[in-house]
């Protein structure tokens, strides 16, 4: 690179264009990220609130490991375990499904369709009680993709 001395006054000048479009790109650039990281902030915390604000038991598991991700405070209600108990090791473990197999098939159609609606599922909640529920559900796109998210309409006293 040559030095100021050596460049000519419209040389100069066309550099100091070139650099205050440099920077106009770099304001353009920092402007659209911010705007992605507020909208990306607003989904977050739309879809949080709806979780976990949600009075319909719900879950979010890993379907290739059985894990729960996470629960909200009406299925900790409804299953009679803290969330800790919940979160620890694979929905296979805590063996709350009444049907192993109904469980299977259940995550198995939500893979293939990407969602079930209203399927009939019981489970044992800790005081041993069955709890029949409507489970509806649909994967989600986050990470690796095997996650899906199901609310538990408890429809027990319908029967």
């Amino acid at each position: 690179m040559s030095t100021l001395k050596n460049k000519s006054k419209s040389e100069l000048i066309e550099e100091i264009e070139s650099l205050k479009n440099q920077v106009k790109n770099f304001e353009g650039f920092e402007r659209e990220r911010t705007q992605a990281a507020n909208e990306l902030r607003e989904s977050e915390e739309k879809f949080s609130k709806s979780f976990f604000d949600n009075p319909t038991p719900m879950i979010i598991m890993n379907v290739k490991t059985g894990d729960r991700i996470d629960v909200n405070d009406s299925y900790v209600k409804m299953s009679g375990y803290d969330r800790n108990e919940l979160l620890e090791g694979n929905i296979n473990k805590k063996n709350l499904a009444f049907s192993q197999k109904r469980l299977k098939e259940i995550i198995r159609k939500t893979i293939k369709k990407g969602y079930v609606s209203n399927e009939y599922f019981q489970f044992v909640n800790k005081a041993g009680e069955i709890i029949t529920t409507l489970l509806s559900g649909t994967k989600l796109n986050i990470g690796d993709g095997n996650k899906i998210v199901y609310s538990c309409l408890d429809v027990t006293e319908r029967e």
